[in-house]
């Protein structure tokens, strides 16, 4: 056994170790995100992507930034802003390859023929 240091104990923030394991967890899924765009990014498809799901876990995020802006302003918001920005571009792709190039289905389920026949140009 070691004796016990108080000089380290001293020393040592207590904020600190939920900070860093916080990052830990927003490191490991934000992680995620850079290979789940280069494959939208490499394939043109979105097939089993879920709109939805991205924008629950944008929510999340914001949530979670939310809190430290109210309590401590803690470092952690940038992991937080940077992994919102990784599912929000993620989010945009899944829009862009959503429809078909040339559908007339937008994606809310309209048809883009009935508009432009409302109004002829």
């Amino acid at each position: 056994m070691r004796p016990h240091n108080d000089k380290t104990q001293q020393h040592m923030n207590p904020d600190i170790l939920p900070r860093l394991l916080e990052f830990a967890m927003l490191f490991c899924f934000g992680f995620s995100w850079p290979f789940a765009i280069a494959k939208t990014l490499r394939a043109k498809r979105v097939d089993g992507k879920s709109a939805m799901f991205e924008i629950i876990v944008i929510v999340g995020y914001l949530f979670g930034i939310a809190s430290h802006l109210i309590s401590d302003r803690s470092w952690v918001i940038w992991v937080y802003l940077a992994d919102t920005a990784l599912v929000a571009t993620d989010l945009s792709l899944y829009f862009h390859y959503a429809r078909p190039r040339g559908s007339a289905t937008l994606p809310c389920g309209r048809d883009k023929r009935a508009r432009s026949r409302m109004n002829p140009v």
